[in-house]
Formats: C-alpha cells, structure tokens, sequence
C-alpha cells in the first residue's frame, strides 16, 4: 500500500506510477496534498479480457471437474452421463462497470451471440449502438436476468462489497458469477454460503480479498467455485506493456510534464 505514512518517509517523491489499472492501493488524496503525481496503466484489457472470457467458459462446461476427474483411478465415462454445464451461446451476460476490460468482454460476449446487459456509473451510448449492449439503469435488474454475471469495475467505497448476500439472493439459481477486478468487490464469507447453498451455481474468481485467501478458506474447498491467483494480465504481452508504460509516467513525472496516463 501507498499510504501517507509512506509518502512522508520519502520526501523527494516526485510521481507514483502504479502497474495496472486499478489505484485502490494509493492514498490519493494524500498525494495530491503532497503535489504528488499519479499514474496508472490503463487500456492492456486485451488479455484480461481473454482470461475473463477463459473464466466464464472454465465455469460453464465444467472444464476443472472434468480434468480433475480424468485423473482419478477407475474413472468411467457412464459416471458423468447426467452431468452438465451450462449453455454460452445465446445466454444472458451482465457486466458490472463497462470500463476497458467491460468493452473488451462485451465484444467476445457478441461474438457468442449473447445478450449483453451493462451496469455502470454512466451510460455508454457508443458501446450501445457499436455492441448492442443494454443499460440496466439498477443493479437488482441486470442480476436477475443475467445467467453471467462479470464484475470488471473498479475499488471504491462506494463498490466494496457490491456483491453480497442480498444480491447473491437477486441472482438465478442457475447463474455464474465471475471477479477479474478486485477482491474486495465481493462479500467471500456470503459467496461461500451462497455456493454451499446453491442460491447460484457457481463462482470463477481471479481476485480475492484477502489476496490470497487463506488455504483454509472454505471456498477453496468447493468444486462450484474456480480461484486463481489475479493472473489475468500474466502475459508476456500484457507486462511488458504496463511497464513500459508505468516507465513513461515515471520519466514525465521526473521532467515535470504531464503524466501520459494520469489517474
């Protein structure tokens, strides 16, 4: 974490330049008492995307259980003839903060012939006329009628825990919810209960809070519930992208030019 504390010890810093997109890690307002500079390095949602759409697919067709089953002694295939996942093609997908990476989703989800249901602090006209995506102006109406539910929104006070039992409770019994954002986005302790209860069907999650959880954590113990650890950006394509463009924050910070990626 970027706290004032630490901002104090170190009294010639000039520009923080935070690798990735999300800046839920920096005490901003600190900073900028501090005439501080902050960047971030937004727009690498290609890959994120992909692991994203990854998740979503993984949860669908089951694709973890059935590897996991292939490697049990005496496996047969007769032991799964009743065993389904769910349909991709033509289903319902909501995502939550139509950002870089929500664009990018949206765009493989048309590829699928999805429907496509948004949620965000401000309505995307062009996405909606490009991608035919559809503005639910109340969280409770895209969860109801999602059977993918994709959180890609920002960290702030007003998002932590945006989902918890009583949206776990809005959602189809039949529905799937995927975090490649941040932990803490999600209620974990309600997640798990919802999970063991089958008030969803299951949960694919990139990020956790804490990060990572606890081996103990009774959602890692689920087979409804997929968990890695926030690899979605883990390309060679994707890093070298953010640094070099953390580097371009830092070396304009330096010169005292603006920031070309500004928070």
């Amino acid at each position: 974490l970027i706290t004032e504390e630490l901002m104090a010890s170190l009294p010639n810093l000039k520009v923080i330049s935070n690798i990735g997109a999300g800046i839920d890690n920096i005490d901003l307002e600190a900073a900028k008492r501090r005439g501080i500079l902050v960047g971030n390095t937004p727009g690498i949602s290609d890959c994120l995307a992909d692991f994203a759409w990854a998740l979503l697919m993984a949860a669908a067709r089951n694709v973890i259980q059935a590897d996991a089953m292939m490697r049990k002694p005496g496996f047969k295939i007769p032991s799964i003839i009743n065993w389904h996942g769910t349909r991709v093609s033509g289903a319902t997908l909501g995502i939550i903060g139509l950002g870089n990476i929500g664009l990018a989703v949206a765009k493989r989800a048309k590829g699928f012939d999805m429907r496509i249901l948004y949620y965000n602090r401000t309505r995307k006209m062009k996405a909606e006329s490009e991608l035919g995506v559809h503005y639910c102006s109340g969280l409770k109406d895209l969860l109801k009628e999602s059977d993918y539910v994709m959180l890609s929104c920002a960290l702030t006070p007003e998002t932590r825990h945006i989902i918890k039992s009583a949206e776990l409770s809005q959602m189809k019994p039949s529905a799937t919810l995927i975090n490649v954002a941040r932990g803490g986005l999600v209620n974990h302790d309600d997640l798990t209960t919802a999970l063991q209860n089958g008030v969803i069907r299951g949960a694919a999650l990139d990020a956790t809070d804490p990060e990572p959880l606890p081996h103990d954590h009774p959602l890692l113990a689920l087979s409804n519930a997929i968990v890695t650890p926030h690899i979605a950006s883990a390309t060679l394509h994707a890093r070298r992208a953010y640094v070099k463009n953390a580097l371009l924050n830092v070396n304009a910070g330096l010169r005292g030019d603006p920031l070309p990626f500004p928070c």
